[in-house]
């Protein structure tokens, strides 16, 4: 019997990538062969991977004619939402999902992170009961039981590049003002697509991307006061994955307490943090699921107001208030309000199911269970659509090209010898995400080792011969189980 073939999506590598491993390798333990596919370049890949299932991080608009085609193509497709619940509010949620709901009713499983989001989204016809899965988010596995072992307590970093000394208490500022720091599009670009993508008028945009951008001065002016106020504490700086780092390094090399640092996931950063700062981030939630006090600085503004990690957030009106709180968690004799453990409570029964590090064996168990009738691929299209032979009328610039190599059984990206260039950036790329999966793979075995789980291989797809045609030049990688 052939092994399920299924591809996950992975929109933002730094935050999603942990627990779109996670739930990989338990699929791998249950028979399934996954692909980790990086978004970026990686919407034609899926042809020549030819999945019997793709799971999405969002069913974003600009989605939507991609998923079209998988659909005609017989590849079954699911969401699990990477930002989930972290919105001003529900009717914010709804519209940044695509505007074709008879699309959204072929979606074979909607893994939502909680009641709440799941009862809305039923309750207002987006999708039927009988897609709908409450499983929580995979990458919150990381901060339950066993799975907060799976990094180590020490992270070895650049820190000890400036001034030797590893290993020291560090506060944690991770930021969120990709509206006026994107790292991606220019600022114009960001702005005009923004308001395609999710409604809205053009200037309010630009307004929020001008908040933004103050925002960002102002947590550099908080970082630099905090450096000084704490000589003996590393104060660093992480930018949202999508944000550029440049506008926080300008003071780093004249404070050397004072650094901008984002190798690797968020969440080993958070588990050895002694504090978290941050204004209507996800990683507050991260930060208190995990023991670690997050504070929220409320006299830097911002584009976008998000309650749910505000409530979760001790509140400081002013720099002395954040300063004050600082000492006494430092100290050691700080007490976690009653309010946010209240709080904390309630968000997770509401919009985060459980807090059990069980998520991502309830994703696996949804995709398994829509995997359970006979596969509905059509391989042939599949091939059609990775040369683009899909639709030959009119004839479209390109085409002939792909049209030979299609003839003669060549990859889409064949070219003549002659004309080939080495691409080392890209083989290095892929090179470090096999090592990084490949360690985040050994600690989840250390991890589960009471499971007595079989081992997990990770390769290229190049290289585990997964492609069609086997000489295609792509990035995913593999896991698997012989």
């Amino acid at each position: 019997m052939r092994k399920p073939r299924i591809a996950f999506f992975v929109h933002t590598p730094l935050r999603d990538l942990p627990g779109t491993v996670l739930t990989a390798y338990e699929l791998c333990q249950r028979g399934a062969d996954c692909f980790i596919v990086e978004q970026k370049d990686g919407f034609g890949e899926i042809w020549a991977i030819a999945p019997d299932f793709v799971m999405l991080p969002a069913f974003r608009e600009y989605y939507a004619p991609r998923v079209q085609q998988y659909a005609e193509a017989g590849i079954l497709f699911g969401l699990s939402d990477s930002e989930g619940v972290i919105w001003s509010s529900m009717e914010e949620y709804r519209n940044t999902l695509w505007k074709d709901g008879t699309l959204s009713k072929k979606a074979s499983c909607v893994c939502m992170w909680g009641k709440t989001p799941a009862d809305y989204v039923v309750a207002n016809g987006i999708f039927e009961s009988k897609q709908v899965f409450v499983t929580g988010c995979p990458r919150f596995d990381f901060y339950s039981g066993s799975h907060s072992s799976i990094y180590p307590v020490s992270l070895e970093n650049n820190r000890g590049k400036k001034n030797g000394k590893l290993n020291r208490k560090y506060i944690l500022i991770n930021t969120n003002f990709t509206n006026g720091n994107y790292s991606d599009l220019p600022l114009d670009v960001h702005a005009e697509r923004y308001a395609a993508n999710y409604g809205g008028n053009l200037d309010d945009v630009l307004r929020m991307c001008r908040k933004d951008r103050k925002a960002v001065e102002a947590v550099s002016e908080m970082a630099c006061r905090l450096a000084a106020d704490f000589p003996d504490i590393d104060i660093i700086i992480r930018p949202h994955p999508q944000e550029h780092t440049a506008p926080y390094q300008e003071n780093t090399q004249k404070i050397s307490n004072l650094y901008v640092e984002r190798s690797g996931s968020v969440t080993p950063w958070i588990l050895n943090a002694s504090v978290v700062i941050q204004r209507s981030c996800t990683t507050a939630v991260e930060a208190t699921l995990a023991g670690i006090p997050a504070i929220s600085p409320q006299w830097i503004g911002f584009s976008q107001y998000y309650p749910i990690p505000e409530s979760v957030s001790i509140q400081s009106p002013d720099y002395d208030h954040l300063k004050a709180t600082l000492k006494s968690i430092l100290a050691g004799d700080f007490q976690m309000p009653a309010e946010i453990e209240t709080n904390l409570k309630s968000l997770i029964s509401e919009w985060f199911h459980k807090n059990d590090g069980l998520s991502h064996k309830r994703v696996a168990e949804a995709i398994l269970t829509t995997l359970s009738s006979e596969s509905r691929l059509d391989r042939k299209k599949c091939i059609k659509f990775l040369y683009g032979l899909n639709k030959l009328r009119p004839i479209r610039k390109g085409s002939f090209g792909n049209i030979l190599r299609y003839g003669l059984g060549l990859s889409t990206n064949w070219t003549l010898p002659q004309f080939r260039q080495p691409n080392g950036s890209k083989e290095k790329h892929q090179s470090q995400r096999l090592e990084w999966i490949s360690e985040l793979v050994k600690g989840i075995t250390a991890a589960k080792v009471d499971e007595n789980p079989k081992q997990v291989n990770i390769s290229s797809a190049r290289e585990h011969s997964d492609y069609t045609p086997r000489d295609y030049s792509g990035g995913t990688i593999v896991m698997y189980c012989e």
